[in-house]
């Protein structure tokens, strides 16, 4: 069996293991399960550091859950650095126990299968399956032979690339090809240089290897067609210019990761800040040089971000907040278009009918609201005298 792909692994502190940088889910548009394009995946990622934030972590587990019953597959690890890149999402599975990792590197579990939540757009967990043929077809979970190294853990999707062995003769022969100064800025062009240089390196890594076991006597010294290999003088030579090259090219990778992470630190505190001008931008920049690591200032950075997110006002509370009740005046509104005398002679008028038939004298009152039973017929007909003599007004009480 040809394997092409093998992800990288390390021992953590605590003596577990975690595979890094495996993919377990991609975009699709099914029919009968949904659809999951650029803009879900963003979701996704966000909801995944949110609940990281709480401190909840996604499981992986043995076989796929049945989330309608109570039984409890068993858990091997869980996800952790979940990441999203051209269609494909990427996470690493840490917290895996010395026998399980045992069983994963000697292929218990080839294939692995994401649950999704698509209503809530959540990764709830990942299966690892024994035989059952998964949804998406990614390459086995064959793991890196040999201890973990810095070097492996660069590697994030290796697969080979029929160009790569030009590069690597070219590399190995000429004059040392990456010896400039990494720039402060990072532009695609150094994203595309970052890769190369990441896939070379596990080749590198397998030449050096190669030559040690040669030196150990771990392989038998080989002819083919009459011609001997190297003497173990060249093949010293040849392997401690190699181990330079190899040391030089991780020593600017990871100086060229370094202030990529600073320049992306800094980028989306600048964001935030322009977003919201209450934070200090100079206070928080000084708050997160106290940070040891840049994955702590990241997760910093997105309980900043949801602190100080400015949602904009609803529509209904603006109005509610300007709004002053003013009771419409019917009979009124009936001359607003009069001249002003007429509507000054109409507002008096009105003023008159209610003082008259709230008086005390009952009687009065009564009178008064028998020849005019509605304000507006009192109001009508005092503006109606008005206009017949103007300047005239005279309130008709019944006293």
């Amino acid at each position: 069996m040809k394997i092409k792909t093998k992800y990288a692994w390390e021992k953590q502190k605590n003596g577990k293991y975690s595979i890094k940088n495996i993919p377990i889910f991609q975009c699709f548009d099914d029919p009968d399960k949904g659809k999951v394009d650029d803009l879900t995946a963003k979701e996704i990622v966000d909801n995944f550091y949110k609940d990281v934030t709480n401190g909840y972590y996604p499981r992986t587990h043995i076989g796929h859950q049945n989330i309608k019953s109570f039984e409890n597959k068993p858990g091997i690890g869980f996800i952790d650095n979940l990441k999203f890149k051209s269609g494909l999402f990427y996470a690493d599975i840490s917290e895996i126990s010395k026998n399980t990792f045992k069983e994963i590197k000697d292929f218990k579990y080839p294939y692995r299968s994401v649950e999704y939540d698509g209503q809530d757009k959540k990764i709830t967990g990942l299966a690892l399956l024994e035989s059952v043929p998964p949804y998406f077809s990614f390459p086995i979970l064959a793991i890196e032979d040999g201890k973990f190294s810095k070097k492996n853990n660069l590697m994030i999707f290796f697969k080979d690339d029929p160009n790569m062995e030009e590069e690597i003769k070219e590399d190995v022969t000429g004059e040392e090809p990456v010896t400039e100064d990494v720039g402060e800025e990072v532009g695609e062009d150094r994203e595309v240089q970052l890769d190369k240089l990441i896939a070379m390196m596990p080749v590198f890594q397998q030449m050096i290897d190669f030559f040690d076991s040669l030196q150990d006597g771990e392989i038998e010294k080989e002819e083919e067609e009459g011609e001997a290999m190297n003497e173990p003088v060249a093949m010293q030579k040849f392997k401690s210019e190699m181990t330079t090259k190899f040391d030089k090219l991780e020593s600017k990778i990871n100086l060229f990761e370094k202030r990529k992470a600073n320049f992306e630190i800094e980028e989306k505190l600048q964001e935030i800040a322009e977003k919201n001008p209450s934070v200090n931008l100079e206070a928080e920049k000084k708050f997160l040089s106290k940070f040891s690591s840049n994955g702590d200032k990241k997760l910093y950075l997105q309980k900043l971000d949801m602190q100080n997110t400015a949602y904009p006002e609803h529509r209904m509370t603006q109005f509610a907040r300007n709004f002053v009740y003013e009771p419409k005046n019917k009979t009124l509104e009936f001359f607003s278009k009069e001249a002003p005398g007429i509507k000054k002679v109409a507002a008096l008028a009105y003023k008159d009918y209610e003082d008259t038939i709230n008086q005390s004298n009952e009687k009065a009152a009564n009178v008064f609201s028998k020849n005019f039973p509605k304000v507006e017929d009192y109001v009508i007909y005092m503006v109606d005298m008005e206009k017949e003599n103007p300047g005239n007004f005279q309130a008709v009480k019944y006293k």
